[in-house]
């Protein structure tokens, strides 16, 4: 089925971007109300463990950019197109001028909104309509013109709960390559012992004496010319995934 577009300004009621306390006189706090930077927007969800606060002063002249639940949050410096929602127990924030504040109407799910900033579509319209080639930055204009596919209300959120879930297998997929990782590391230091200290006692050489001579070790070259169906594969960073 194939849906309407509508932008995100007629179903947004607010579309603004935060500012840096200090351009405007003011200072961070030890403690507050928390104050979001694009570091805290990591993979779909808020993290506070590095955050900066303000005082309700500052927040006051600040009003512009008050964050509340169910606001769907976007970098536009820096590293464009990082988003999360807020949740509903949060407290009080505010934001730095990196992130947008998208606050939608009833007529849109946010988590609807967020899962589509993912997509394919979403990233065509976010890379074209970057302010400059050189600084990455994105307009609260563009943000207001993406067009966002446009089901029933009902139907957005039976995709953002099927995305919910295939989010969470995602997450615990995640979890369980980083366990992987940390059983394959002990098991490593329970046999040989830890490389540093080298307990066991076990001969060290330099990797020159174990390589072979005639190649030792090198590097390739950056690729020129175009590119040859069904020749030498030329491998990338971007090929080296786990241990593969």
């Amino acid at each position: 089925m194939k849906w309407h577009q509508v932008t995100v300004d007629s179903v947004a009621k607010v579309v603004t971007k935060g500012t840096t306390p200090t351009s405007i006189g003011f200072n961070f706090a030890q403690e507050g109300i928390p104050f979001l930077r694009v570091n805290n927007i990591q993979d779909g969800k808020l993290q506070c463990e590095d955050i900066l606060f303000i005082d309700s002063e500052t927040d006051k002249a600040l009003a512009r950019s008050r964050i509340q639940p169910k606001d769907v949050l976007l970098s536009i410096a820096g590293t464009i197109g990082r988003s999360a929602v807020v949740p509903l127990d949060a407290p009080p924030m505010n934001c730095n001028q990196a992130i947008a504040i998208v606050r939608l109407n009833d007529k849109i799910d946010p988590y609807y909104f967020r899962y589509w900033l993912n997509t394919d579509d979403a990233i065509r319209q976010i890379t074209g309509s970057k302010v400059t080639a050189t600084i990455s930055n994105l307009s609260l204009g563009c943000i207001r013109e993406l067009l966002i596919p446009f089901p029933p209300i009902d139907e957005q959120r039976r995709i953002a709960a099927i995305l919910d879930r295939a989010d969470a297998v995602r997450r615990k997929r995640q979890e369980a390559i980083v366990l992987t990782e940390e059983l394959l590391r002990s098991a490593f230091l329970e046999i040989f012992g830890d490389p540093i200290k080298n307990p066991k006692g076990w001969e060290t050489q330099q990797l020159k004496s174990l390589v072979d001579s005639s190649r030792g070790i090198s590097y390739g070259i950056v690729q020129r010319g175009p590119e040859v169906p069904g020749g030498i594969p030329v491998i990338r960073i971007s090929n080296i995934g786990f241990n593969k």
